[in-house]
């Protein structure tokens, strides 16, 4: 079988790994168990994360000592907005808009891989990462940097909270703490997951005085009655995208960040990861739907990708609107300046294999027809 490698997807082997911003504590955590399983090519990246944690582990106790009575104070208020929607469905899109908005405040690339230690280090580690850090993403042409609009699910993983991203690290092997849901973790998992999460967004909104969080998880869909219990007035973004788009796009996803992100480079088997994904798809959905009405019908909009490409501006307006969020007057020249900024942007695309159309439909069906997709064959009838 053919190894992962980081240049399959013009990733440089020197680049920085997300786990090179954890602490020793964290980074300890994720490689318990695994070190023995660290492929050869792989060494020199371990290496380098365990010297960097420890400086890290450093700049953390400057942090608490310099910062800890500020956090203390601090109140998330009012309630964040979340961005939900699949791995690969446009929430990175969505996130984007909404972030224009200069009321919000978004956790930026530095902040998710530097969660702990980022109120220190932001004042000399920025130069450097921008020197460092690619200039995108590995899986898309979307803009990465130390300022850029980055989701929380990122810093829960480098601070060694549970998180499914833990399962990059190794692709072909079982990562404690990495369960789709919070309600299959132990209490003592949860509890941590709680005080990791609640720390970051604390610090996120001390350097963000008087602003509206704006936060971009996939997971949190998993998370409703954990979200709720924390935020209780939160405001929801649900986003939808067409079935045949994501699977394409997430299997390109999946081999990017185990080849990037991982730390062997045994590759998965592309049948097991194609099944796995639409398992886990089944159950994400199943989770988030049965949760669904935990939240007021005022606090959730929802959106489709396909819609919102063709007219961000009206959508964005209505979503404004059924979310009560006000002020869309203000922020619609940032949102325009937005689309304007990305609209020569071609989404990566993918030749589905004719077998696959058939398999796609059956195991995402139940998407289709509540989200109001047809099968492609029928789309080339002329269905609409």
């Amino acid at each position: 079988m053919k190894r992962l490698d980081p240049r399959d997807v013009s990733f440089s082997r020197f680049a920085p790994r997300i786990w090179h911003g954890m602490t020793f504590g964290a980074w300890r955590t994720l490689i318990h168990g695994n070190l023995r399983h660290v492929t050869r090519d792989r060494i020199g990246v371990v290496a380098s994360i365990t010297l960097l944690s420890m400086g890290s582990s450093l700049l953390r106790w400057v942090s608490d000592l310099a910062y800890s009575r500020q956090l203390a104070r601090v109140e998330i208020t009012p309630d964040p907005v979340f961005i939900l929607g699949y791995w690969r469905s446009g929430t990175t899109w969505l996130h984007q808009l909404v972030a224009s908005d200069s009321r919000f405040a978004a956790p930026s690339g530095l902040q998710v891989f530097m969660p702990e230690t980022f109120l220190v280090g932001r004042w000399f580690i920025k130069p450097i990462l921008s020197i460092w850090v690619p200039t995108k993403r590995p899986m898309d042409h979307v803009k990465l940097g130390s300022d850029t609009s980055e989701e929380d699910e990122v810093a829960l993983a480098v601070s060694g909270a549970p998180s499914v991203m833990r399962r990059v690290a190794f692709p072909a092997r079982s990562v404690p703490d990495s369960s789709l849901t919070l309600s299959s973790l132990d209490q003592a998992s949860q509890e941590r997951w709680f005080a990791k999460w609640d720390a970051f967004l604390r610090k996120v909104q001390l350097v963000n005085p008087g602003k509206w969080i704006l936060l971009k998880s996939p997971n949190h869909a998993t998370r409703i009655p954990e979200v709720l219990k924390r935020f209780p007035n939160a405001k929801f973004i649900h986003i939808s995208r067409d079935p045949y788009k994501i699977f394409q796009s997430l299997q390109h996803m999946r081999y990017a960040m185990a080849a990037t992100q991982g730390l062997s480079s045994v590759a998965v088997d592309p049948e097991s990861s194609r099944l796995d994904s639409y398992n886990e798809f089944q159950a994400y959905h199943d989770k988030f739907h049965n949760d669904l009405p935990l939240i007021p019908k005022s606090s959730i909009s929802f959106v489709r990708y396909e819609e919102l490409r063709r007219d961000p501006i009206g959508e964005m307006a209505r979503v404004y609107n059924e979310l009560g969020i006000g002020g869309f007057e203000q922020a619609e020249p940032a949102l325009r300046a937005r689309c304007e900024h990305v609209k020569n942007y071609v989404n990566m695309s993918y030749d589905l294999d004719p077998s696959l159309e058939e398999e796609i439909w059956t195991q995402a069906k139940a998407y289709f027809d509540h989200y109001g997709y047809v099968r492609m064959s029928e789309r080339e009838q002329g269905a609409p």
